[in-house]
């Protein structure tokens, strides 16, 4: 006689490594799900949209400082980077943001004409920056001139001057 063979040993229907990512699969949408449950949550409140807004704004007036009348002939005087920033434009942005945010001094500077050089480059002289400026961009107000070495802890020079380009 001879002896039955033994029944095969049943299939397994999934591998542990399926198992694993299907688990890992399932938490990660849910932690997508929740995430965007709360930025939506978050989004859509008063508070939120006031940061959205102010965030957008930033950019743009960022975008719009390194365009601004000036910066092409700051860059041709060494600038790796220009921009003119209107500081009650960014005043008001912090006020939208801040309701009780402090006011600019009045009398004050409100243009930020700001150069940023390599850090290896050699930086231009605020004078020769705001010379440059006021004669392409015939500012109307008092500015400040500041100069910076990317990467740079402190400023290279940092001046105020007229509107006509005199320091003050």
């Amino acid at each position: 006689m001879s002896a039955a063979a033994p029944a095969p040993a049943p299939k397994k229907k999934m591998s542990g490594c399926l198992i694993a990512i299907i688990v890992v699969g399932g938490l990660t949408v849910l932690v997508v799900v929740l995430a965007a449950v709360g930025a939506l949550k978050v989004l859509s409140s008063p508070e939120g949209q006031k940061i959205v807004r102010f965030v957008g704004d930033s950019a743009k007036m960022m975008e719009e400082a390194q365009r601004a009348p000036g910066t092409q002939e700051l860059r041709a005087k060494g600038c790796m980077q220009a921009m003119v920033v209107d500081m009650d434009r960014m005043a008001s942005l912090v006020k939208d943001l801040s309701p009780d945010a402090g006011d600019l001094p009045p009398g004050g500077e409100r243009e930020l004409v700001s150069c940023t050089v390599d850090m290896f480059g050699t930086a231009p002289e605020c004078d020769a920056l705001a010379t440059a400026y006021v004669a392409a961009a015939s500012p109307k107000r008092p500015f400040r001139v500041t100069v910076q070495k990317q990467g740079g802890q402190r400023a290279e020079c940092t001046k105020v001057y007229t509107a006509e380009g005199a320091a003050r």
